[in-house]
């Protein structure tokens, strides 16, 4: 079998690709997803983050992201848009199994939803730190697959090759 050279690879990305993570509010698995993204694999992607409604970032979830060694702190939540919805590559849906979260994702973008087992429930104030980190910990596996993939895309050391 014939091995074919670097030059002549048809696999060759001209940019990072562009991740977006969409949910409900921003305030809790899409920053997740965001923290985790940009501390787990710096440099691959480019990621940001959004929500059909806006709400602040969850303490509890910063709280809980620390504990893992995330900073979150300096994250803003924030409504998604039609010009980061055109800029993404990938539009990742993040929510519960009955959430109905509905984004029109242009043609040019692939959609993943990822529907998160055990969610922070109706009133997440009334969730203990031990359900925010089974979701923090779930979204991170998560993650933690998204970025394999990619590093066996590109090739062992996840970077990005370029046309010559």
């Amino acid at each position: 079998m014939a091995e074919i050279a670097p030059e002549n690879d048809p696999v060759q990305l001209r940019r990072k690709p562009h991740v977006l993570f969409v949910g409900q509010h921003d305030g809790t698995y899409t920053q997740i997803a965001l923290g985790y993204m940009n501390a787990l694999g710096p440099g691959m992607l480019e990621a940001e983050s959004g929500g059909i409604q806006s709400n602040a970032i969850d303490p509890r979830v910063t709280r809980s992201m620390s504990e893992d060694g995330v900073d979150i702190r300096r994250h803003q939540a924030s409504l998604v848009t039609g010009q980061q919805l055109r800029w993404a590559d990938l539009v990742i849906v993040i929510g519960t199994m009955d959430e109905d979260i509905r984004v029109a994702v242009p043609g040019s973008a692939h959609q993943k939803r990822w529907s998160i087992r055990q969610g922070l429930g109706e009133n997440p104030s009334d969730a203990g730190p031990e359900v925010y980190n089974a979701c923090r910990n779930e979204i991170k596996q998560r993650v933690q697959g998204m970025l394999q993939a990619i590093r066996l895309f590109k090739g062992r050391d996840g970077k990005t090759r370029q046309s010559p």
